[in-house]
């Protein structure tokens, strides 16, 4: 005698990709599924403005990376891959300037060997240099990580493992980028579906002490329970890092040290809309160290509609001196920079606007990090189910591309796959007696 064939009940905690892509992935077995969000919108870090200019507006994640992105089918079944277009890097720009077939890659990775979690990327540069005195210059080679964070807070440990996988896969990150015409918005309602979907419910407790996981909300100021059998957790790493959200029981140990020794980066993201052409170069990107912010973008290159949507970057050291000011004095400053890298072509913008990640109550903080002493396995630990009954996603939980869509996209994949898994074997196994 076997089992019954019950799909279980799931509550899905976010409607950010990883959270719609697992609703999806597990509607379609037959379980029955309810993705509940704070917000008034899907999407999470993904924020689509179509109401500001003539092309989208993306306050949050922008590109899609790389040619092998997991992604690209999915835009393809959609039916929206005719709207996707490539913004390949400038020649000279730091991502394509990556010559994939560099030997010292490899030397990083076996001078590497054993490391102590310990080491920041700075001291391992330092120790490289002591040991392989010709080398020659790392800078242009880790460049991509130092635009993350400084090289003296980033894991020496993490940067290896991320070009080893880099390496193994065949691309690094960036090399090969690409937008949505029209946003990410097609894609948001492609994964949401006919999904079941609870909109401005905060969760703020989960109770799994039971049999059935209750869930706690508030839906405009009133308290709202939900009851299922199985939870996904895609709650941002911010917000796990400043327990918005009780857990009863507390999360396990591991579970607690996973969120604890990975933090989140400071990124400022301004975007100016100009009433006319003014961008100055051929290529999509600006570079200037000599101002701060220093590096811009437009953003809706490919783009005929009599405006340009030009983006200022910032992050680390130059993201937290902009934190600190007020709107106004950051959006000034800005706008310096933006003066001398666009020269005579620059005229007042129309329009400024940002989105203070750090500042959302539903996300605090933009995309997840690997500080020194982050153990090699964090983000499996932090993607590990608790007891068969919470499981998690969002893009801190990829061992692969994390802080990317493609990162949120997979971890809502695998989180579906490790539910239906264990339904299917536990459903196989021999009822007692």
């Amino acid at each position: 005698m076997l089992m019954s064939d019950r799909r279980d009940s799931v509550i899905v905690i976010g409607a950010g990709v990883a959270g719609l892509t697992a609703a999806r992935d597990l509607r379609r077995e037959g379980f029955n599924v309810t993705v509940i969000e704070a917000r008034d919108r899907i999407g999470g870090r993904l924020y689509t403005r179509h109401d500001l200019a003539n092309t989208p507006i993306e306050l949050g994640a922008e590109f899609i990376h790389n040619v092998k992105n997991p992604i690209w089918p999915e835009l393809d079944a959609m039916g929206i891959l005719p709207d996707t277009f490539s913004v390949e890097l400038d020649e000279g720009s730091k991502h394509s300037a990556v010559d994939f077939n560099d030997p010292r890659w490899r030397i990083l990775l076996e001078l590497g060997r054993g490391i102590d979690a310990d080491m920041d990327l700075a001291a391992f540069v330092g120790k490289v240099k002591s040991e392989c005195e010709d080398i020659g210059d790392l800078d242009g080679l880790l460049d991509f990580w130092a635009a993350r964070d400084r090289l003296e807070t980033s894991s020496a440990l993490h940067a290896l493992i991320e070009i080893e996988a880099n390496l193994e896969f065949g691309e690094f990150m960036g090399q090969s980028d690409s937008k949505l015409r029209n946003g990410w918005t097609r894609f948001l309602e492609g994964l949401r579906a006919d999904s079941d979907i609870i909109m401005r419910d905060a969760v703020h407790h989960v109770d799994w002490r039971c049999k059935k996981i209750a869930v706690y909300g508030t839906v405009d100021g009133e308290s709202k329970t939900h009851y299922a059998d199985r939870v996904v957790v895609t709650l941002p790493l911010g917000v796990l890092k400043t327990n918005s959200v009780r857990f009863t029981p507390a999360l396990p140990r591991f579970k607690q040290d996973a969120i604890a020794s990975l933090s989140t980066l400071d990124i400022v993201k301004v975007l100016f809309i100009f009433p006319q052409k003014v961008w100055p170069v051929k290529g999509i990107h600006i570079t200037d160290e000599n101002v701060s912010p220093s590096e811009s973008w437009l953003t809706n290159h490919g783009a005929d509609h009599g405006e340009s949507v030009v983006g200022l970057w910032a992050g680390h050291q130059e993201a937290r001196k902009l934190l600190v000011l007020g709107y106004d004095e950051m959006i000034g400053r800005c706008k310096n920079s933006l003066k001398t890298m666009l020269g005579e072509n620059y005229v007042e913008p129309r329009l400024a606007i940002t989105h203070f990640w750090d500042a959302d109550p539903y996300a605090k903080g933009t995309y997840s990090h690997t500080p020194p002493g982050t153990p090699a396995d964090v983000r499996s630990r932090l993607a590990e189910p608790c007891d068969n009954r919470l499981y998690w996603a969002g893009e801190a939980t990829a061992e692969f591309r994390a802080r990317t869509v493609q990162g949120a996209y997979m971890s809502g994949k695998r989180a579906a796959a490790e539910i239906i898994s264990h339904f299917q074997t536990v459903t196989n196994q021999p009822a007692l007696g």
